[in-house]
């Protein structure tokens, strides 16, 4: 019986040390937060964590939709109204706005290096599945962000159309009248 009362006693002594260290470090991390100045923290280069909220992995079950943008972003609506944004940082190739895309995945959950696929329209067979581009993560972006990369984005087509000719200039044909 005083065995159990003495390894009982230590077991208590152990906890409330580590919880006054926990008290202490916490304490620490305030300090050093609260030590920086405006000017230090708007000096300091900042990193992707500073502000994107990125996920590895969502539920695949969850996912009530996927909007192909341009051939570098999807963004995928949750049934829980979340939203995430995946940025690919080449092309994927087969992806085209309003054609169907397909996801691969290895578990219940679709994560960062699954597999996403455009569709090809392959004519009277249907559609087949296009060049497999590796998901790099899904940052999360609220919905006036999604309302502000469509419409950054359907501006930056219109731009492009308005100056192709610009980029790719005919060729002129000479007059064939001046013979």
């Amino acid at each position: 019986m005083n065995f159990f009362v003495l390894a009982l006693f230590h077991i208590l002594l152990l906890i409330d040390l580590s919880s006054s260290h926990a008290d202490d470090v916490s304490e620490d991390k305030n300090s050093k937060v609260s030590r920086l100045s405006v000017e230090e923290i708007l000096a300091r280069d900042p990193s992707k964590k500073d502000y994107v909220a990125e996920s590895e992995c969502i539920h695949a079950h969850r996912i009530e939709s996927m909007e192909v943008i341009d051939k570098k972003h999807i963004i995928v609506e949750m049934k829980t109204d979340d939203y995430f944004l995946i940025q690919f940082k080449n092309n994927c190739p087969d992806l085209r706005k309003g054609r169907p895309i397909m996801y691969d995945r290895r578990s219940a959950r679709l994560c960062r290096l699954d597999v996403i696929r455009g569709m090809r329209d392959s004519g009277l067979n249907g559609f087949e599945p296009g060049v497999s581009c590796f998901i790099p993560g899904f940052q999360s972006v609220s919905k006036e962000q999604v309302v502000l990369i469509r419409e950054s984005m359907k501006k930056a087509r219109a731009e492009y159309r308005k100056n192709r000719w610009r980029l790719f200039p005919r060729k002129k044909s000479p007059d064939v009248s001046t013979w």
